[in-house]
């Protein structure tokens, strides 16, 4: 298997002060690749909702009170976009020489 057919798993860490999770830091290497390469990828949220385009960044960002983690960039309609990474199942990456071609949630 080549690194371009390789699906990573993502670990949350329950966060001892709140009753949050957070992706590993450990983990959060193949986020900031994602993001630093602009990947164009097809994210599956829990709901099985999909949203196709490009990241640059991640964020907290506070919803409904509650601040969260979550990666942000734009659709492929160029649209901003914001997901909130525990409401993210998967990413799969389109891009033929990225590093990963797919990212799975616990």
């Amino acid at each position: 298997m080549t690194d371009s057919t390789k699906t990573i798993k993502l670990h949350f860490a329950d966060d001892p002060m709140s009753s949050r999770r957070h992706i590993r830091c450990a983990d959060y290497d193949y986020i900031e690749i994602m993001c630093l390469h602009r990947y164009r990828v097809t994210v599956m949220m829990k709901d099985l909702t999909q949203y196709e385009g490009q990241f640059h960044t991640t964020s907290i960002i506070e919803f409904e009170g509650i601040k969260r983690e979550a990666i942000v960039g734009f659709d492929i309609n160029q649209a901003p976009i914001q997901l909130m990474f525990e409401d993210i199942l998967s990413i799969s990456v389109h891009d033929d020489k990225a590093q990963f071609s797919r990212l799975q949630f616990d």
